[in-house]
């Protein structure tokens, strides 16, 4: 690793910077999904994620909340692929039409809306809590 970064920084000091880009559960988004739980409401995460950060998500009170946890290291796929879409409808055994999904990726949301996904792209320079819930009054999820 030293030789790749022209021994300016050390494994160990990539294995920190490779920790740090996961900086925690949005502000507010573990009431939201409480609020949704109580709806009755099913929630379910699809990441681009690797075992390390995967590890860590899973110490947030916020992502344990969620009731379907689904990662690209897992699946053996990535978003934007087809096939990731598919392998998380088949793990949930949810029907296209019934999903409402986010990402603050455009390429993401092109292909979930083309797997037959209703989905809401969300500004990653904005709060995000109050854009899902938004999105989520609009599509009758919530009041």
């Amino acid at each position: 690793m030293s030789e790749l970064t022209a021994n300016l920084l050390s494994a160990c000091d990539v294995a920190r910077i490779h920790q740090s880009v996961i900086v925690g559960a949005y502000e507010g988004v573990e009431q939201l999904l409480l609020d949704l739980k109580q709806r009755g409401i099913c929630t379910a995460c699809l990441s681009n994620t690797n075992h390390q950060h995967w590890q860590f998500m899973h110490s947030m009170a916020a992502f344990t909340a969620i009731q379907h946890r689904h990662a690209s290291h897992l699946f053996q796929l990535e978003k934007p692929d087809q096939a990731i879409f598919q392998a998380f409808e088949r793990a949930t055994q949810a029907r296209a039409v019934d999903i409402l999904y986010f990402d603050d990726l455009a390429q993401n949301i092109a292909a979930a809306t083309q797997a037959g996904w209703r989905a809401i792209q969300i500004d990653p320079h904005c709060e995000t809590v109050p854009q899902i819930r938004r999105a989520l009054a609009l599509h009758g999820v919530l009041p």
